[in-house]
């Protein structure tokens, strides 16, 4: 793989309240210096230097908005300039940092360069500085980058397949069933455990089924049931680490959906997005207790990114071959969003993590009662099932606990 495979289409500037941008950007340089002690004493040759480490790196930007409607984005930016925070930044060459806006100016040129509007923009990269928001600030940020995802998937879907001929339309229509049938295997059963989520999951199944036996094709429509089908689960009444399994089960399935067009690859990528965006709810809404249970849910969101990604990359080998016109660039224009939004989903889970309790692990010097443990440790016997549960105590040994045995339990927990 070269710098050419490496480098991004476009930066991607993330404002601290979730608002998305995407301008053009040419190039600068950035810098940094060391800081230094520099002593000079009387009859003593030359300075006495002591290296200090170094400082935060400067990131100076500069940034083109040139569309039809640049002069509209460019006052959205303007005015999302003065939110508080750090910004989000997926860079063309270095990518994904969290940066801190120093200044900023505007250059309008309406007479001699009307086309576009130049912000100069100065950031620094903090030290170890994370952004440090409320439970609920935090949870509305996820729910802004997921509309912007969905969003933004959705439109590389319509515009994936909007004008297609009649064989595209049955590619289209086949892709449908194939991922369809994936997610009712995977997520039927979830969708079932509450009665409004499963009238409202077979309404949509319904919906989908009805596009694409429509005369023409209504992409939009289909591919906002599509994200609703799939993310709707989410919000099941099922405990987070279950639900993570299950989606990590289902972006493995969907990844084995065969086919080379260009419309299997939109409809696979629409929907391995969508469960993105459904991982970012469970996260949001997580129920872990422990620390390690925050771990344990890092490790999957993390690993079902890196699949989504692994499977579009192998996607994109397949084509590789083909004319450049006719091959399709997974993610295009939806990878940033999704990236942010993984990353803003696990930075929720190891903030949460810091009011939740640190397991205690000890080996068992003789046979003890689990109902004894359970009141020793948290106080209460109300908790003996999810003593038992933690532990992963068999019915064997729902009495006696032999010696050996190595015992977990989870100080403050509540459940």
């Amino acid at each position: 793989m070269s710098w050419q495979d490496r480098l991004r289409q476009n930066i991607t500037l993330t404002s601290p309240l979730g608002t998305i941008f995407e301008p053009k950007w040419i190039g600068n340089e950035r810098s940094k210096e060391k800081k230094l002690g520099l002593f000079t004493y009387p009859n003593v040759a030359g300075t006495v230097v002591q290296d200090l480490n170094i400082s935060s790196t400067r990131w100076p930007l500069t940034v083109y908005f040139s569309n039809s409607d640049h002069d509209l984005d460019s006052e959205d930016f303007w005015n999302a300039l003065d939110e508080t925070g750090l910004w989000r930044v997926i860079h063309p060459t270095k990518g994904l940092v969290d940066l801190q806006l120093v200044s900023a100016s505007e250059n309008v040129q309406p007479v001699t360069d009307g086309n576009y509007t130049v912000f100069n923009l100065e950031f620094i990269q903090p030290a170890g500085v994370d952004v440090l928001q409320s439970g609920e600030a935090q949870k509305s940020l996820l729910d802004r980058l997921l509309d912007a995802l969905n969003d933004n998937a959705l439109t590389q879907f319509a515009d994936q397949v909007e004008a297609v001929s009649d064989a595209a339309r049955t590619a289209v229509n086949n892709a449908v069933k194939s991922v369809n049938g994936a997610i009712d295997s995977v997520l039927g059963p979830i969708a079932q455990i509450d009665d409004a989520i499963d009238s409202a999951y077979t309404g949509i199944g319904r919906s989908i089924d009805n596009a694409i036996d429509a005369v023409t094709l209504a992409p939009e429509q289909l591919a906002g049931s599509l994200q609703n089908l799939v993310q709707l689960p989410a919000r099941a009444t099922l405990s987070s680490s279950q639900k993570l399994a299950v989606f990590s089960n289902l972006i493995s399935e969907v990844s084995k959906l065969e086919g080379t067009t260009k419309e299997t690859f939109a409809v696979k990528d629409l929907v391995l997005s969508a469960a993105n965006g459904a991982i970012s709810i469970i996260a949001a809404n997580t129920d872990a207790q422990t620390r390690t249970d925050i771990v344990n849910q890092v490790e999957n969101i993390s690993s079902s990114f890196d699949n989504i990604v692994n499977t579009l990359s192998n996607d994109q080998d397949n084509v590789e071959t083909d004319k450049l016109e006719d091959q399709y660039i997974s993610q295009e224009t939806s990878y940033p969003q999704n990236l942010i939004l993984a990353s803003a989903a696990i930075r929720f889970l190891l903030q949460a993590s810091a009011d939740l309790s640190i397991e205690k692990r000890f080996i068992l010097k003789e046979y003890r009662l689990p109902i004894f443990i359970t009141i020793k440790e948290y106080g209460t016997d109300e908790l003996l099932d999810y003593f038992y549960e933690t532990n992963k105590i068999e019915k064997e040994d729902f009495l006696l606990l032999p010696p050996g045995r190595e015992v977990v339990v989870y100080p403050g927990v509540i459940v």
